[in-house]
């Protein structure tokens, strides 16, 4: 979306982008473990996450086109707030 001043992206390769990403976690990260304390009682939760090469290198190729799209743009709070809200990706990716 060009405007007089800056450029966007279009909402739909955003949500494109989040639809993904959930498939790719989905495919990568277990649900929620709650272990046990000792003591007794209930621990905090835990996520595993499942290093698969073929997975992690579509992982990537993905955020790299899109990375490349977006940069045309005006995008650098888009791209911090996808990242943040994918957590999955800072333990794979150191990012």
């Amino acid at each position: 979306i060009i405007r007089h001043d800056y450029m966007l992206v279009r909402r739909r390769v955003v949500n494109n982008l989040r639809a993904k990403l959930e498939l790719f976690k989905k495919r990568l990260v277990s649900p929620t473990l709650t272990l046990p304390r000792k003591g007794g009682g209930m621990g905090g939760g835990m996520q595993v996450i499942r290093y698969d090469y073929e997975l992690l290198e579509q992982v990537r190729s993905v955020l790299a086109s899109y990375r490349g799209h977006m940069k045309w743009a005006d995008t650098y709070n888009l791209r911090r707030a996808i990242l943040q809200k994918i957590q999955f990706l800072k333990g794979i990716f150191l990012i």
